[in-house]
């Protein structure tokens, strides 16, 4: 390199410098886009589109899959859910059932009153029976009679 007298380059290699980085700069350009045409023929760019192709239907399948998994709760869920006929049926069976233990508490009202009544009238005949029986153990003490049963 010829360098002038104050040390520095002289202006015809400080233009060749400059062109020769222009030119290099433009080849390594120029080399850079026949690698990205070469890394990406059209066989690649096409393999490529097949494999994003394929995923996306993937994709979709389980998309359509998960959408149909949330009909089909949703089915099972409105399926299990009373509907208005459902309600209906149930209050008229309840009804039906209030009916029949209303029926059933009268009949039980009925037997537990006549067993009230027989209590009462078991318990009047005991205390007639144990007076007359007092009576009649007296009337026998009277006449020199031996009493047979004791009323206390």
């Amino acid at each position: 390199m010829t360098k002038n007298q104050g040390g520095e380059l002289s202006p015809t290699i400080k233009k060749g410098l400059k062109d020769l980085k222009q030119e290099t700069r433009e080849d390594l350009k120029e080399l850079g886009n026949k690698l990205i045409k070469e890394l990406t023929s059209k066989g690649d760019l096409k393999d490529l589109k097949k494999e994003n192709d394929k995923a996306l239907k993937e994709l979709r399948y389980k998309l359509k899959e998960e959408l149909a998994g949330k009909e089909d709760l949703d089915k099972v869920i409105l399926s299990l859910l009373a509907t208005q006929s459902d309600v209906k049926e149930l209050k008229s069976g309840l009804k039906e059932t209030n009916e029949t233990v209303n029926k059933i508490l009268t009949v039980v009202d009925g037997i537990a009153k006549n067993f009230k009544k027989t209590d009462e009238e078991l318990t009047a005949n005991q205390d007639a029976h144990n007076r007359m029986q007092k009576e009649i153990n007296q009337t026998r003490t009277k006449v020199g009679l031996k009493v047979k049963s004791v009323v206390q």
